[in-house]
């Protein structure tokens, strides 16, 4: 884990690598954050859940 840190700590020290964090860093943590709760979401069946019972209020 140490090794993982200090890796980034130097990737984000490069010049070129840490101006695209410093322009990008906001929408690609954005991505991550939608991409984690949408994965969440499938994964524990809710939006299969949500989708049955949308079907069911609709047919009413």
């Amino acid at each position: 884990m140490t090794l993982f840190c200090y890796l980034g700590y130097l990737l984000s020290k490069t010049p070129t690598i840490g101006h695209i964090l410093e322009n990008w860093l906001r929408y690609m943590t954005a991505v991550v954050y939608i991409g984690l709760g949408s994965y969440i979401l499938w994964a524990n069946g809710t939006l299969t859940h949500i989708s049955v019972t949308m079907t069911v209020l609709i047919s009413y």
